[in-house]
């Protein structure tokens, strides 16, 4: 089905009336793509936000469903999965929607994290796993005889050796081709004909397990935004953990030692930077303001460790599985996140103690230079195969970020027809880096159309060539320096020309979390006939009805809780399409409401486990859970099992059990929680309401599944029920289960004593001259289907 921002590739080639120059600039939301879940609220959420933050095109926004199975999404996917899945949409979006040349950025939400491949060897060792932010860095180069496996060993490193590090601050540019020049230093060339072409490949945001919360991640993308250009002063750490530490020896000697290259390039750009003892501090600096970027080892950093982040920060650590979120061990790289860093990276499978298998100290010195931190990641690390970037890859805290003005042309909403001009001016203030600006470029609906070689000038638009309804007109003004930076001024418009248009209401509608909502819309014909109507999220539809209107039923459980922009798109007979003024549904959160605590003197700390034995099933709806447990223990510490728990001292096969408890929340927010599991079957439920259900996980082949469900709760008591069922006659070995809940801090717990404990069932106590009953245990998980 075609969408209305792609239908204009014609026409927007006919407004051109230069040839497209080469992509320029450090990259704004309209040299990204965002690859986003659909099934995935929390990937909506961010995606939503993210593309108000950066002005992302709806063009630019390509859905994605990944992988399941037994209920779960898949953390790791296969080459022929991604080639399937990823490599061909991605692809097939840039073509079809006119954006060849201008992505560069490739920003994944609610996706896998890792890709298999064929065995590859790379310094002598030799590996089958990548990250996706590899793949994605790779994507131009697959098809064909082109695969991962022979992708992985190739140096990616744009501005460095192996041996020699080299200082440049050029763009990183999606159509250039990079290859080995000499002296074994890589250059960029627009004809070689061995070269290769990257993107910059990464996650946006985790919040699933071991991740940030969602408003975690909106937040510091805002923070991070806003200090695009600022410059915000701080100090780089260096974490030295003594001679015996291998994660921080090493990247040692990039910054410590007479030979050291980087801390000369720190001192020359005026950048404060120490060299701190990390053996005594968790890793990370303590108790230090205004921390500009961090340079660390240790295998579990402590963070923030009192120490406060600058906008736009950078910070990582050297350890075997920082960007693995599948299993509890080691910090993970969403640490420096939730500290207040814009951006981290960590490795996806064990790299050993190999400087290149790491972003390159040089980092720090690129992003000051005026670099994204998407391109200062991607000129630093020499071998990216198994490292994660994770954050705003757009971030340019330290560039000279112009000021764009549209000095004239319609006001914003204004309806034009005809042929319209748009003149705009871009400067600098008070820059460091560029002498000023050198390119205005204009893109209506997210597609590059022209170019001015100036800091001002005039665009001519001949609204003929569009369709009729609202576009927007972006202007882009880049900087001149070695590293070009750019800003964007942006102005909407309804064109009429034909008499054809769509409306829907004006005021915001809000509707319940799982309710169908109708949202009465009209489309004018003009001179056309009108086929049908559409509600647009994000890019995708999401509702339509035949004929020139009517009411549209969204179903609410598709968008994000929160504020949607919906844009309503007539479409016409003869296939062209007209949007109207956007539409905001508010889709209120699903919240859980709490009771009055339970007296601490008649709580046990800890949870209930009943366990019934020989009862195991591959789901736990066919698990008898009505009848007499074979075993009860009271005051469980924390929900974190292996065979050795079971009672009897002996594993039991087909075992299943039920953990029960209770717990407070302070404040209503939004809680997460999830089950890392190593077993057939487990289901998840919350005051009755059963959240997450995952079975046949063992028959099919699965371990390590991890789901990840949050829910908004009131502030109060809650119950929690967790069933599990193992259906595996040998589980002495591998059977585990382990659970955690995140609040809204962003803080993961292990569901032990400390947030667990049992209430008399049932029972009355009297509380400040009030009767307080405790509400018996609610048991939600036997009603899930299959």
């Amino acid at each position: 089905m075609k969408r209305f921002a792609y239908s204009l590739a014609v026409a927007l080639a006919l407004i051109c009336l230069l040839p497209a120059p080469a992509a320029l600039a450090g990259g704004g939301g309209q040299n990204l793509l965002l690859v986003v879940n659909p099934n995935d609220e929390a990937a909506l959420r961010v995606a939503g936000a993210y593309q108000q933050i950066r002005n992302v095109p709806d063009t630019n926004i390509v859905f994605v469903a990944p992988p399941t199975r037994v209920g779960s999404m898949l953390l790791g996917i296969t080459e022929a999965q991604f080639n399937d899945l990823y490599v061909s949409a991605i692809n097939e979006a840039i073509s079809s929607r006119g954006l060849g040349g201008k992505i560069d950025y490739i920003a994944a939400l609610g996706q896998p994290h890792t890709v298999t491949h064929a065995n590859a060897t790379v310094m002598g060792r030799t590996y089958n796993t990548t990250s996706l932010s590899h793949a994605l860095q790779q994507l131009p180069n697959l098809g064909g005889a082109s695969t991962l496996a022979t992708a992985a060993p190739v140096v990616n490193a744009l501005y460095q050796s192996s041996t020699q590090f080299i200082v440049e601050g050029n763009t990183y540019r999606h159509e250039l081709k990079y290859d080995r020049g000499e002296n074994n230093a890589i250059h960029s060339s627009v004809t070689h004909s061995n070269g290769r072409s990257y993107m910059m490949g990464g996650l946006l945001a985790m919040t699933g397990q071991h991740g940030n919360s969602v408003q975690q991640v909106i937040d510091n993308l805002q923070v991070t935004a806003a200090a695009d250009g600022q410059r915000p002063e701080g100090t780089i750490y260096f974490m030295d953990g003594g001679s015996t530490d291998p994660r921080v020896n090493t990247r040692k000697s990039q910054w410590n030692g007479a030979s050291a290259p980087i801390p000369p390039e720190l001192d020359a750009r005026g950048i404060p930077w120490q060299i701190v003892g990390g053996t005594n501090t968790g890793g990370t600096p303590r108790n230090q303001s205004n921390i500009r970027g961090v340079v660390a080892g240790v295998g579990d950093p402590d963070l923030p460790n009192g120490s406060t982040y600058t906008p736009g920060s950078w910070g990582d650590h050297v350890t075997s599985y920082g960007g693995a979120f599948g299993g509890a061990g080691q910090g993970k790289m969403s640490e420096w996140i939730a500290a207040g860093c814009a951006a981290s990276s960590g490795t996806v499978v064990e790299p050993l103690a190999v400087a290149s298998r790491f972003p390159h100290t040089a980092l720090h010195v690129f992003s000051a230079d005026g670099s994204t931190l998407g391109e200062a990641y991607y000129k630093s690390i020499y071998y990216p195969h198994l490292t994660q970037f994770l954050g705003d890859p757009l971030a340019q805290p330290y560039a000279d970020v112009p000021d764009v003005q549209l000095t004239s042309g319609p006001a914003e909403g204004q309806t034009v027809s005809g042929t319209i001009q748009l003149a705009a001016e871009g400067t600098l203030d008070n820059p460091l880096l560029a002498a000023g600006v050198e390119a205005l470029q204009l893109y209506v609906d997210g597609r590059f159309v022209q170019q001015i070689s100036a800091a001002q000038g005039t665009f001519n638009v001949n609204t003929a060539l569009l369709s009729d309804g609202r576009h927007e007109l972006r202007v882009v003004a880049i900087n001149d320096a070695a590293a070009e930076s750019q800003a964007l001024a942006v102005r909407h418009v309804t064109v009429n020309n034909t008499g054809r248009s769509v409306s829907g209401p004006a005021a915001p509608l809000t509707a319940a979390h799982d309710a169908q909502v109708a949202i009465p819309l009209t489309a004018a014909a003009g001179n056309g006939q009108v086929q049908r109507v559409e509600l647009r999220h994000l890019g995708r539809t999401v509702g339509q009805v035949s004929g020139a209107g009517g009411q549209v039923t969204v179903d609410a459980s598709q968008l994000a809780f929160g504020d949607n922009r919906l844009t309503p798109v007539a479409v016409y007979t003869d296939g062209k399409e007209v949007a109207g003024d956007p539409i905001t549904l508010k889709r209120q959160f699903h919240v859980l409401s709490g009771r009055s605590q339970t007296p601490a003197d008649v709580r046990t700390p800890g949870a209930r486990v009943e366990y019934f034995f020989d009862k195991g099933q591959d789901w736990t709806s066919d698990v008898d859970f009505a009848a007499t447990p074979d075993a009860v223990v009271d005051g469980v510490a924390k929900l974190d099992f292996n065979a050795s728990h079971i009672p009897g001292g002996n594993a039991k096969e087909h075992v299943a059990y039920r953990a029960t408890g209770a717990f407070y929340v302070p404040e209503p927010a939004e809680y997460s929680f999830w089950v890392g599991m190593n077993y057939t079957a487990s289901a998840l439920s919350i005051d009755g309401e059963l959240l997450h259900m995952i079975g046949a996980a063992r028959n099919a082949g699965t371990n390590g599944v991890d789901a990840c469900v949050s829910i908004f709760l009131d502030e109060g008591e809650h119950d929690l029920e967790l069933l599990v069922s193992n259906n595996y006659l040998s589980v002495n070995w591998s059977y585990s289960v382990v659970a955690y809940m995140r609040g809204p801090d962003g803080v993961t717990r292990l569901l032990d004593n400390t947030i667990l404990y049992t209430v008399p069932e049932p029972s009355s106590v009297v509380c400040f001259g009030l009767l307080v009953l405790a509400v018996r245990r609610r048991r939600g998980g036997e009603k899930g289907q299959r």
